[in-house]
């Protein structure tokens, strides 16, 4: 299924030759995310390494508790409340809520759209 509009208000894009002035050039790298031909550097985003660290002190800290106390039962409620699921975003983390029948994931903090199994697996 195709569907065209033609609407007389909007002027037709007409794209001009690349030249010096109208191009940018921009460098992906490890050491920074991106570098444009300005010099303007982002850095690359660590939420995965966060979330990782995060989870590697929560689940050592329910080590150290005495299997059977309380304490141990509020370590383990906030280990898994840490664990990423369907309902948290794989990209930043961000908790994400949606009904059973949401199928779809778009997450308003990073921007990212995926559906909800594309989520869980990546």
């Amino acid at each position: 299924m195709t569907l065209s509009l033609q609407d007389s208000s909007v002027p037709e894009f007409t794209p001009e030759p690349a030249t010096l002035e109208n191009t940018m050039g921009i460098d992906v790298g490890l050491d920074s995310f991106l570098v444009t031909d300005a010099g303007e550097s982002v850095p690359v985003p660590q939420y995965y390494r966060k979330a990782e660290l995060r989870l590697k002190r929560l689940q050592r800290a329910l080590s150290r508790k005495r299997r059977g106390s309380n304490r141990r039962k509020k370590a383990l409620k906030r280990l898994a409340k840490a664990h990423l699921s369907s309902q948290n975003c794989s990209r930043c983390g961000q908790r994400v809520p949606k009904a059973i029948q949401d199928r779809w994931h778009s997450c308003s903090h990073c921007g990212l759209e995926l559906g909800r199994v594309d989520l869980m697996l990546g």
